[in-house]
């Protein structure tokens, strides 16, 4: 670590090795300073800082620079636990004490846990700027530092509905950090990648490490996206007992409404692809009952105004239509795309150009854009449909070809 810094000053002055080393140590010598390879004596680092016009005492670690890399450790498992209250005490603690430091090590780490705290309360920017500030110093910095930073990147641009890039970033810090909570969000990104196996693989490793601590609520969690993944791979039933399982487990947490939406929406799917319309608009229904914010519940607004729609409950499924475009107004938000290709069934209007454009021309590049592999196949199957009533079999063939060959890609 002393090299990394040495070399990172190095830089920032824009000085040679030769420059740097000239009647202080030889050039090999630095060189291996700088690779971590040997530790330099402390006469040699205190002319090395002279020379870089830096403190000495930097690479000496105090009792108050451990106390703080305590703190740290502290908030970031505050983090882990999602306490958005203690995790926010702790920023407004830790942020002045911050002042003055000039120690890589822990500038970064204080950035690592900022931006990680900031994701877990969707402040998407400040996690940006602290996530910045951190690669500011990224040559210089240790592979598990390193590590962290591409890890926490990754959760920035999954956040962020760029799922590809979210993956390359965490490929770079899978051989440095190993806490189930990565694998966990691993196990996400593979499932909106619609890599199911891989999702299902990386779930259970976070599970099975969740299980041995008794972490009911991150446990909870990996019952979800399991569930979620046998649903997809129509496992039907297994995805059930997976949901069964995460009930059982909501019923020993507080504050778990959010949770419990989330379950019911997930068994409302479940019955859906079953063709239980009856069981499917059920749970739909219990999942916005159990919901505080309808803003968070889009997709099963969506969801239950398509299944009324299957069941020629027009007028229903118009009215929670119209509730879902009133919280999806955005054409950044794939709810919305949905809830329009919807909306133009509904006004019997999927035969008009006008809807095979806004298919073509805009919901399948957002899609694409997303990576989103299953609303990508949907729209694909919609236009093969649309073609095939208009009698343009040559479309409707090609469409139902790229929809038949992105489920063999993915299942």
């Amino acid at each position: 670590m002393r090299g990394e810094k040495i070399k990172y000053f190095r830089e920032i002055k824009q000085l040679t090795q030769r420059e740097l080393t000239d009647g202080i140590c030889s050039i090999t010598y630095l060189s291996k300073v700088e690779n971590n390879i040997i530790d330099p004596s402390e006469q040699i680092l205190q002319l090395l800082c002279a020379r870089l016009g830096i403190e000495y005492s930097m690479f000496v670690q105090s009792s108050s620079d451990l106390t703080f890399k305590q703190e740290l450790k502290m908030w970031y498992e505050a983090i882990k636990l999602r306490d958005h209250s203690l995790s926010e005490r702790y920023y407004q603690n830790i942020k002045d004490e911050v002042t003055g430091i000039d120690d890589i090590d822990i500038l970064a780490s204080f950035h690592l846990v900022s931006s990680r705290h900031f994701l877990l309360s969707h402040l998407y920017n400040d996690a940006k700027y602290h996530l910045s500030r951190v690669k500011h110093y990224i040559s210089c910095l240790s592979n598990e530092l390193s590590a962290y930073y591409y890890y926490f990147n990754g959760l920035y641009e999954y956040l962020n509905g760029n799922i590809q890039q979210a993956l390359n970033d965490f490929f770079r810090a899978k051989q440095t950090v190993k806490e189930p909570e990565f694998y966990y969000q691993l196990g996400l990104i593979y499932g909106k990648l619609g890599r199911m196996t891989l999702s299902i693989v990386n779930t259970e490793k976070a599970l099975e490490s969740f299980n041995q601590h008794m972490l009911i609520y991150k446990m909870v969690d990996c019952y979800i996206l399991l569930g979620i993944n046998y649903n997809r791979i129509k496992e039907h039933e297994t995805a059930k007992s997976y949901f069964e399982k995460a009930l059982n487990g909501v019923n020993s947490l507080q504050n778990s409404r959010h949770l419990l939406s989330k379950i019911y929406h997930n068994l409302g799917c479940v019955y859906q692809r079953q063709k239980n319309s009856e069981e499917a608009i059920l749970y739909f229904l219990k999942s916005l009952q159990e919901c505080t914010e309808l803003t968070e519940r889009r997709h099963t607004l969506y969801l239950l105004a398509r299944e009324l729609y299957t069941c020629s409950r027009i007028d229903e499924s118009r009215k929670w239509l119209k509730k879902g475009l009133g919280l999806s107004p955005c054409e950044n938000d794939d709810t919305y795309y949905l809830l329009k290709t919807l909306e133009f069934q509904l006004e019997e209007k999927h035969n008009e150009p006008g809807y095979l454009e806004f298919l073509e021309k805009k919901a399948v590049p957002f899609f694409q854009y997303k990576n989103d592999v299953f609303n990508i196949g949907r729209c694909y199957e919609l236009l093969a449909q649309s073609y095939y009533r208009n009698k343009r079999y040559k479309k409707a063939s090609d469409y139902y070809s790229k929809a038949y060959e992105l489920k063999i890609e993915y299942n």
